[in-house]
């Protein structure tokens, strides 16, 4: 890739795919991901996409790479593992109000 000429979506696509993979793999966190890939979709030159890459070991051709998520895919995952944890901390709050409660019946005044 030429680092002066300008980039295509394609580029752009497999830049944000290797750096999918490099989340994956624990080498960006969810934050850096998150900018990197924004960045990649502005990219306008191969100099800009090399920058977001420049420091992450490269990617053999044998890498599973069509696993990756998309942006939309992986705010959707941490969405949905947020919720999880939401919903069982709402549970186990309910669980210990329900047990603090008076077993013997309605109490009258």
């Amino acid at each position: 890739m030429n680092p002066q000429l300008r980039v295509s979506d394609a580029e752009r696509r497999a830049t944000v795919q290797a750096l999918e993979r490099h989340a994956r793999d624990g080498r960006l966190t969810l934050a850096e991901f998150d900018e990197r890939s924004e960045q990649a979709w502005a990219a306008r030159t191969g100099a800009d996409l090399a920058r977001l890459t420049a420091d992450l070991p490269a990617l053999h051709d044998n890498d599973d790479r069509s696993r990756g998520l998309t942006r939309p895919a992986w705010r959707r995952v941490v969405t949905i593992v947020l919720a999880a944890a939401a919903g069982v901390g709402l549970i186990g709050g309910l669980a210990q109000a329900a047990s603090a409660m008076p077993t013997g019946g309605m109490m009258c005044h």
